[in-house]
């Protein structure tokens, strides 16, 4: 696992995988992209995950490249308005949590919104993602705010499925985060169980855990079948995809939802959306009911659920940690 700093730029300092470098300021942009020690193979990437042991080596070479498609949206897609609705929907889902001066960890900051707003309420925040491209992403989003907001980012190269980055991770915190959090991640990692278990994990006593995952429907085994395909598909064909479920998609949520489909709400993009939807492999889903239970079942008591808008959408969950721990018969009483 390695981590940076956003700031003062140590061109020279290697990243590696597994030797957290904390105390080394490194800027991105240019110096990520130009550092021969920032560049990543796609061997380096499947050995970001081998010590999860839990992910099969053809799931790696077919996962979808979330990093590219969130620096396309960051790069040509992000504005003033988006920011403005990231902002607001990042307000209402951590309403009645305290931010300022706590530690807050993203696992999977992906284009860097909800780190940025994090930091810029004044929490200390950790930012984990397993693609490098991540962070070129998070560069670009990081131009719609104060210079000061990244300088409180502390960016980690690693997985949530790893034994040896959690337990970095909890190495960094002492006795975990005040907030954890992961919106529309865990799903994605190959493992969700897994991935949810090491998050609570890292929850401290009387913290929050924040998640969003996919809700179970009739349709989700199908569209596991699509995902997997659009990933084993070369470019041209992905294209021809997406051509197709444009259309389907943008009539399916106009009769759902009865709004315009192009007005996205959490400042996001509708054929951004799209080619993640469509491409978003691995792919796991589950019931609220399941994902309650799923707290439960790792020490966790949810504290409120706002329903997914479409049938398939992400249920966005809030649980907090008891400081004392409770027997699971208490978290249904």
């Amino acid at each position: 696992m390695g981590t940076f700093r956003f700031g003062e730029v140590a061109k020279h300092t290697k990243l590696n995988r597994g030797n957290a470098v904390s105390k080394s300021q490194f800027g991105v942009g240019e110096n990520w992209r130009e550092s021969s020690a920032n560049r990543f193979s796609a061997r380096e990437i499947k050995e970001t995950r081998k010590d999860c042991r839990v992910l099969k080596p053809s799931m790696v070479l077919e996962a979808f490249d979330f990093g590219s498609n969130w620096k396309h949206y960051s790069s040509r897609a992000l504005t003033n308005i988006r920011v403005a609705g990231a902002r607001e929907a990042f307000r209402v889902l951590t309403s009645g949590i305290e931010l300022k001066s706590r530690s807050f960890l993203d696992v999977g900051f992906g284009q860097g919104l909800t780190a940025l707003c994090a930091a810029e309420t004044g929490a200390d925040v950790y930012c984990l993602d397993v693609n490098p491209r991540c962070a070129e992403a998070l560069e670009s989003t990081s131009q719609y705010f104060l210079a000061e907001v990244k300088e409180r980012l502390d960016l980690i190269l690693g997985s949530i499925l790893s034994t040896n980055d959690v337990r970095k991770l909890r190495e960094k915190s002492g006795a975990g985060y005040d907030i954890v959090h992961s919106w529309g991640v865990l799903h994605h990692t190959g493992n969700m169980e897994k991935a949810f278990a090491n998050c609570a994990d890292l929850v401290k006593p009387g913290g929050q855990l924040i998640v969003a995952i996919y809700n179970r429907h009739w349709s989700s085994p199908l569209w596991k079948r699509i995902k997997h395909l659009y990933c084993r598909l070369p470019r041209t064909g992905q294209k021809t995809m997406i051509g197709i479920f444009v259309p389907v998609i943008y009539l399916a949520k106009l009769l759902v939802t009865r709004r315009n489909p192009l007005e996205k709400e959490r400042g996001m993009d509708f054929l951004v959306d799209i080619v993640d939807w469509v491409g978003g492999y691995p792919y796991e889903y589950a019931t609220v009911d399941e994902v309650r239970d799923l707290g439960t079942k790792n020490g966790l008591q949810m504290l409120r659920v706002s329903p997914a808008a479409v049938p398939t959408g992400c249920n966005e969950f809030v649980f907090t940690k008891p400081t004392e721990p409770r027997l699971q018969s208490e978290f249904s009483e």
